[in-house]
C-alpha cells in the first residue's frame, strides 16, 4: 500500500517547481503528474482539480511562514531589533529559495 502522505508531499513539491518555473495557468494537470511520477487520477484522489491544489499550497506554505515569522518576531524586543530580524530572515530565505 502506497503512502499518501508521501504521495501528497511529491505533488506539493512538483507543484511548486513548475509553478515557478511555468506559471500556474500553464501548468497543466499532466506536467504535475509527470513531474511527480504519478498517474493524473492519483493527482485527483488528492486534489479534486489544479486550484484545490493551488488552495492547498497556498494554505500550508503561508501559515508555516506565518508560524516562522511570528517566532522570530518573538525572540526580539523592540520594533527595530523585530523588523531587522525578519528582514534579514526574509532576504536569506530568498537567497535560498
Amino acid at each position: 500500500m502506497r503512502d499518501p502522505a508521501a504521495t501528497r508531499t511529491k505533488l506539493h513539491d512538483a507543484a511548486l517547481r513548475l509553478f515557478v518555473d511555468q506559471g500556474i495557468a500553464e501548468t497543466s494537470i499532466r506536467d504535475l503528474a509527470d513531474a511527480a511520477g504519478v498517474a493524473e487520477g492519483t493527482l485527483y484522489r488528492h486534489y479534486a482539480s489544479k486550484d484545490a491544489l493551488v488552495a492547498d499550497l497556498f494554505t500550508s506554505n503561508y501559515a508555516a511562514y506565518a508560524e516562522r515569522i511570528d517566532a522570530l518576531q518573538r525572540r526580539h524586543a523592540g520594533l527595530r531589533s523585530k523588523l531587522q530580524a525578519m528582514i534579514t530572515d526574509i532576504c536569506g530565505l530568498f537567497d535560498t529559495d
